[in-house]
């Protein structure tokens, strides 16, 4: 299915639209009133499914999906909520810390194990919780002691990644002066020792402002990172981008690649997004700047397009889509040759 689908509904402005990620193509929309439609796009039918908890207007709205859960939260605010599209009854609301939270994405993640479906979430600028939604369960209950710093860590939590196995997790954050500093957790060790379980990923010296840099899982040990030699400080001519292969169980580099898909912040550091599709064995990136590049596991092009600067990628259905707002319609691209 590709072009341009409406999604305009009687009586509503749409203030946020994101896809969900279960096998129907289906979006959820969020309208000013703070109704929340679920509108499957191959059916062309738009249902009311409950209210947001929350003011929509009050900041940047994200979306994450997982199964039937939808995780909905004020993107670099406080306040977030979680729904059940098998059960319109179900509700679970999330609140963090406020602490430099204009800094930081709320923290936010899914996975499963032994047919339960858990989430992470921060609930403080250093604290990140697991609940299991099934039956709302906090495991993760400890004192965060600041005096004596029992279970303190000095660490401001942002995105998070989980692994394709659901046996790790990144946390994509930085520490004061401030400078970025990847953190990786077991989350069976997490589930023990929380935020003093970590691994900090260390590969060169950083710009210091680069969290939430462009990052995916290549398989179940092994991250992908963005880089540029700039962000070291280097003062040269223009380096190519690169992406870092960092194996999380040995704690070091053991590949890189050069890649020039990603856009650059103002301080040169690499900003986009990133993805692995495992099963064709390519990296996607798309940016603002440079759109779309598609390239295979040593960085040899496989497909480009410049054009493609305001789409989102989805794993799920792997395919490219925009949401408009002013027009409140959802563009779909799908590649043929990929």
């Amino acid at each position: 299915m590709t072009g341009k689908i409406s999604l305009q509904i009687n009586n509503e402005e749409i203030v946020f639209a994101d896809l969900t990620n279960r096998e129907i193509l289906e979006a959820i929309i969020i309208c000013k009133s703070g109704n929340i439609f679920l509108y499957d796009i191959e059916t062309n039918s738009k249902t009311l499914f409950t209210q947001l908890s929350f003011n929509p207007y009050q900041l940047n709205l994200q979306i994450y999906s997982f199964q039937n859960y939808v995780c909905i939260v004020q993107k670099n605010g406080t306040l977030g909520m979680v729904i059940d599209l098998s059960n319109p009854n179900f509700q679970k609301l999330l609140k963090r810390g406020d602490y430099c939270v204009e800094h930081c994405l709320f923290p936010i993640a899914f996975y499963s194990n032994e047919n339960q479906t858990f989430l992470i979430h921060g609930s403080d600028w250093n604290r990140l919780d697991i609940t299991c939604l099934e039956n709302d369960e906090l495991l993760t209950n400890r004192i965060v002691d600041y005096k004596t710093k029992s279970n303190y860590f000095d660490y401001f939590h942002s995105s998070l990644l989980v692994s394709p196995d659901a046996k790790h997790f990144t946390s994509n954050g930085w520490v004061w002066s401030p400078y970025d500093q990847i953190t990786i957790y077991s989350i069976e060790k997490f589930l023990q020792e929380f935020e003093m379980s970590h691994i900090s990923i260390d590969f060169e010296p950083v710009d210091g402002y680069n969290w939430d840099r462009p990052l995916c899982w290549i398989n179940n040990t092994t991250l992908g990172i963005g880089y540029n030699k700039k962000e070291g400080g280097e003062s040269k001519a223009d380096f190519p981008s690169e992406i870092v292969f960092v194996d999380i169980l040995e704690k070091k580099i053991i590949n890189r690649i050069e890649f020039n898909g990603f856009a650059f912040s103002d301080y040169g550091a690499v900003i986009g997004e990133l993805f692995f599709d495992a099963e064709a064995e390519h990296f996607i990136a798309v940016n603002k700047q440079t759109g779309l590049l598609i390239t295979n596991l040593n960085g040899n092009e496989i497909y480009k397009d410049e054009k493609l600067t305001s789409h989102k990628y989805s794993t799920r259905h792997q395919l490219f889509y925009q949401m408009e707002g002013k027009n409140q319609t959802i563009e779909i691209f799908e590649l043929t040759n990929k």
